[in-house]
């Protein structure tokens, strides 16, 4: 085992600049999601598996955001795990001042620069490298090995993972390793639940120099925003190997995720993502609307959330709200078998060992969670995740292509 290992590191030691190629190449293919056409991307990943020789298929319901889904049987039978990852990014702003061109995947100063390098184009080429690299050498592992590169996950949508785990049963798995960023300290075992609601607020309108007759929409809608912010106070009975792992991971969460994620980690949060009111300068406005993304901790109850959100409602006349999408939290064991791979093959790289923490944003990972199969996230820092002049330190992309190489020939090869 040791020796299959070691040429796993010799491949991808000589194959750096492969790598950070393929990297740069699937930032190049544009896929903003709004609107989330994958297309470019697909391409790019086909030709890698045909380069190869690997079989693989397309199944998806819109044709401009394909899902592609590769699998194949080790020299013994087995169990099976499977790397995921998707090809949508965030969009980018017209008024965005960049360094590097967003959409040039040029690798500068040790850096991998555009958008989508965090989330997750380096994370894409290490799911799709490691699945060639294994395949390789298949006759020294049991089980199977499953790669699957997904659309409309930047949404949440139902076109990407979801569509294929009732089609390509073969995505299942049982166990699910995803490269998305985490930073190299933690390991995302689980994530809190978003709630996405639009508001709407209505009031009396009228000219805007009676304003005796009236607040108007847009005021009341900023009284009902702060009232939504009491939800932070709700109590969170996190489950007890939970509560042990977010207290270990207390530093790492915040070095990863920004001063003070360790803090709301364990709190439902409210965060006003749009909103739009007011037809005239001059009038009190009739009506305001807004969007709140709002995330639930682990261990509390949606339905609770939901509760309380009908009773600060309830306050306002003539206001209203309906769900846009709503996802449970959702988690795996800290403590499991892959963690503790990862972790392995961590402290044998680097002499640093990873701790499991909670992802305070939402991945298809949930989706292998709440069909109880184990999933985890590990990958480069989130480093202008969404922002500008979002990159991945060279060094970290090597290191997580190494860690995911050597964790998945051990899960496989141990199994």
């Amino acid at each position: 085992m040791q020796q299959d290992k070691e040429r796993l590191l010799q491949w991808i030691k000589r194959d750096r600049e492969k790598l950070l190629n393929l990297a740069g190449d699937l930032i190049r293919a544009q896929s903003p999601n709004p609107p989330g056409e994958t297309r470019a991307v697909a391409e790019r990943i086909a030709a890698g598996l045909d380069a190869e020789g690997l079989a693989f298929t397309v199944c998806t319901p819109d044709q401009k955001r394909p899902n592609i889904v590769a699998s194949f049987s080790g020299g013994a039978n087995g169990r099976t795990l499977v790397l995921n990852g998707h090809m949508d990014v965030l969009p980018v702003a017209e008024s965005e001042a960049w360094t590097h061109d967003p959409w040039s995947g040029v690798v500068h100063g040790g850096k991998i620069w555009g958008r989508g390098a965090t989330n997750m184009k380096c994370g894409l080429a290490i799911a799709l490298s490691v699945y060639i690299y294994l395949h390789r050498m298949r006759g020294s592992i049991a089980g199977s090995l499953t790669f699957s590169a997904v659309s409309d996950e930047i949404v949440l949508g139902g076109g990407g993972t979801a569509y294929l785990m009732d089609r390509a049963p073969e995505i299942l798995g049982d166990a699910c390793l995803i490269a998305e960023p985490s930073g190299l300290p933690t390991i995302r075992f689980g994530e809190k639940g978003p709630i996405r609601l639009r508001f709407r607020v209505r009031s009396n309108g009228g000219h805007g120099a009676f304003a005796h007759l009236g607040e108007g929409a847009i005021r009341s809608a900023g009284r009902l925003m702060q009232d939504l912010e009491s939800l932070r106070e709700m109590a969170c009975p996190t489950p007890k190997d939970v509560d042990a792992a977010l207290c270990d991971a207390s530093v790492a969460t915040d070095e990863t995720q920004g001063p003070g994620a360790s803090g709301i980690v364990r709190q439902v949060t409210v965060t006003i993502a749009q909103i739009e009111g007011g037809i005239a300068k001059n009038m009190i406005p009739a009506e305001c609307r807004f969007v709140a993304d709002i995330r639930v901790p682990l261990g509390l109850k949606q339905r609770d959330v939901m509760n309380r959100i009908e009773e600060i409602v309830a306050r306002y006349p003539d206001t209203g709200f309906e769900v846009l999408d709503s996802n449970p939290p959702a988690w795996s064991d800290p403590y499991g078998e892959l963690p503790a791979i990862i972790r392995a093959n961590v402290k044998y790289l680097t002499g640093f060992d990873p701790v499991p923490a909670v992802s305070l944003g939402c991945t298809d990972a949930r989706l292998w969670r709440y069909r109880g199969i184990p999933c985890y996230t590990y990958g480069p820092p989130p480093t202008g995740m969404g922002g500008v002049d979002e990159h991945v330190d060279v060094e970290n992309f090597m290191h997580a292509m190494r860690t995911h190489a050597l964790t998945a020939y051990d899960y496989l090869a141990g199994g």
